[in-house]
């Protein structure tokens, strides 16, 4: 066996049939290390404006601000692999470099990486342009969540009152279940307020519910939901909304989010609310000692930690963070399906409408922002009715409506989540 001492350059590739072994003294592969400053905020469809590109090999970020806060990959080449490790103290966004470029099967879309000082590594599985990556993190922080197709019907607008100018008609969809860890959506209304996912009267989950009255525009759209998922997510990045429907009907569409919180105080080890609330927490104008002692210690300290929960003296709110959707169309032309010259056979093909709703930096720690999503358990408290369960529920609802003069049978939508695990 030859043996090589000393360093040994080489222009161009290495083959190996066989393996290439390295002695236990030798770190095997050394990369190249490169510190890195974010440019730019993003927008949509992979567009970003930003101009700092991440190197293969190992990519450091120290700063970062509130209006430069993205990077872009290198041009693709298949096996090649960029790793990104950021510790600027907020959130970075990783774009394709192209696009029509591919990360983690979500096209033109981008990936959030949190300021943990995880190492997250991103490998080229595809090129030809555009490029495909995939993203592998030590903690598995930062995902990208893809629902099953929705498949629902609506009615033609139909206003009852002045006329389209105010719209009586409102659509309102659920998109997530508890498999994926969040809560859904759920309607106001003035005849029944609580109304939430799966409970009778509410919207089932995957259906579209309409909402018609005759009191003009309602406009707003509530959130409030008492389901119970197991595991929050501590942010939602973006929601991306793939549909069937055609372009044509881009200025009669929108979507639209809106969050709900609520703190809900249970029997403890049930989901049973008290049977009588006051039980638990006394009058508005009478609190119970133990409740204020609680709410004033360990409610408050949790709230001050996390951003974006409204105080913690809050019992319910709704319709934080209101974000409309923008949206773009799928190249191509256009081929109508067998059920209605306005939908194609399936989401996401040629000429069909795409609506993204990304959420900010701003957004993410307003005073109703879209983080801690899902239940978040507080802690327990005792007085002489017994020992309580408190829990903060943060739940958002994608609000849909249209203003068209026909029915949409079977339109599909196809939700994607950028999400931050806690």
């Amino acid at each position: 066996m030859s043996i090589l001492s000393g360093s040994l350059n080489l222009n161009g590739n290495i083959v190996s049939s066989g393996d290439l072994t390295f002695s236990n003294t030798s770190s095997a592969v050394v990369q190249n290390v490169r510190t890195i400053t974010p440019n730019g905020t993003s927008s949509f469809d992979g567009s970003s404006n930003t101009t700092s590109t991440l190197d293969y090999g190992i990519n450091i970020i120290y700063t970062a601000t509130s209006s430069s806060y993205c990077v872009k990959f290198p041009q693709p080449t298949t096996g090649k692999s960029v790793t990104v490790i950021n510790k600027s103290g907020i959130d970075i966004k990783i774009f394709p470099s192209n696009a029509g470029g591919d990360i983690n099967g979500g096209i033109d879309e981008y990936v959030s990486i949190p300021s943990d000082g995880t190492s997250y590594l991103f490998n080229c599985y595809e090129n030809p342009l555009p490029g495909g990556w995939s993203v592998v993190s030590a903690t598995g922080n930062s995902l990208i969540l893809t629902s099953e197709a929705i498949t629902s019907s609506l009615s033609e607008f139909n206003s009852p009152w002045i006329g389209q100018s105010f719209s009586a008609s409102r659509h309102n969809v659920g998109f997530i279940n508890n498999t994926m860890q969040a809560t859904g959506s759920s309607i106001l209304s003035s005849q029944n307020p609580w109304n939430s996912l799966g409970s009778s009267g509410g919207i089932s989950q995957y259906g579209i519910y309409t909402y018609t009255s005759n009191y003009g525009d309602y406009s707003s759209f509530n959130v409030f939901n008492h389901q119970r998922p197991d595991n929050p997510w501590k942010k939602l990045n973006s929601i991306k909304i793939i549909t069937n429907i055609s372009s044509s009907l881009q200025d009669n569409i929108y979507f639209s989010l809106a969050l709900g919180l609520s703190c809900e105080i249970y029997n403890a080890g049930t989901n049973e609310e008290p049977t009588y609330p006051w039980d638990a927490t006394g009058t508005w104008n009478n609190p119970n000692p133990q409740w204020v002692a609680f709410r004033d210690g360990i409610l408050t300290s949790w709230v001050n930690a996390n951003p974006g929960n409204m105080g913690a003296d809050i019992g319910v709110g709704a319709g934080g963070m209101g974000l409309n959707a923008i949206a773009s169309v799928t190249p191509g032309t256009f081929t109508a399906g067998p059920d209605s010259p306005y939908l194609a056979a399936s989401p996401g093909a040629p000429g069909t409408l795409k609506f993204s709703m990304n959420v900010s930096q701003n957004n993410t720690i307003s005073s109703l922002g879209a983080t801690n999503l899902g239940i978040n358990f507080i802690g327990s408290f005792s007085n002489l009715t017994g020992t309580y369960d408190v829990y903060r529920v943060k739940h958002w609802g994608i609000h849909m409506g249209h203003y068209l003069n026909a029915p949409l049978p079977k339109v599909k939508l196809i939700p994607r989540y950028s999400i931050t695990l806690s």
